[in-house]
């Protein structure tokens, strides 16, 4: 296969089989998640405004752990250089696409001098705060009836997924299960202009990493 460019706005590109930590530019990354659709854009709202994977992102990062909410919010940025199938789709994809995911999701945890892969305990962290997001954002964003919430986190949860083990199970679950949704969601969970999701981003990004002032990152692009 053809190690082809992604081009960004900033007019810098990144290769998409072997991409380097030079290549990245936040405000770009961010620029795409504020600009990507959740769920296919199938949500409510006006014609102008999306529910966003920056807004996601900035989700899970309430939902997890104070410890691992800046990995949270990254979890995603992936997305802005190979982008993204909903996960129904994405399980027919197979290895390569979660290959990919990997590669690129590594990288990012470089630019920002994280290890990689993952410890369980925050993998299981983010996991389970995926699937807290899943329900909120299935209530909130999404015409998805009362009944059929569960069947709905399990369908969109990725290969992964065991209903058994949802927040009652594994050995961490004390410490996600306890969360208040609504008191750790400061955040207001419906469609809103790009605009809006990236500087939402931005400013989530700016209040968990110091990083983000002296990389320039503001709420304009």
């Amino acid at each position: 296969m053809m190690n082809v460019k992604i081009p960004s706005y900033s007019g810098k590109s990144v290769s998409l089989l072997t991409p380097q930590v030079g290549e990245l530019c936040l405000p770009d990354m961010v620029l795409s998640l504020a600009r990507f659709p959740r769920f296919n854009g199938q949500t409510c709202g006006r014609i102008n405004q999306i529910y966003s994977q920056a807004q996601h992102a900035v989700l899970v990062s309430y939902l997890v752990p104070e410890k691992y909410a800046f990995a949270g919010l990254l979890h995603n940025l992936h997305l802005a250089h190979i982008g993204g199938v909903i996960a129904p789709v994405e399980g027919l994809m197979g290895d390569p696409y979660a290959g990919l995911k990997n590669i690129h999701q590594a990288e990012v945890h470089r630019f920002f001098s994280l290890s990689w892969p993952l410890t369980l305990p925050m993998r299981a962290a983010i996991e389970q705060a995926q699937r807290q997001a899943l329900r909120i954002e299935s209530q909130k964003v999404l015409n998805v009836k009362e009944d059929t919430i569960q069947q709905f986190v399990r369908s969109n949860s990725g290969a992964g997924y065991d209903a058994q083990n949802d927040g009652n199970q594994n050995e961490y679950s004390a410490e996600l299960s306890s969360h208040d949704l609504t008191k750790h969601c400061p955040i207001a969970v419906e469609p809103k202009l790009p605009s809006t999701g990236y500087a939402l981003y931005v400013d989530r990004f700016n209040q968990l990493c110091s990083a983000g002032q002296e990389l320039g990152f503001t709420r304009h692009v």
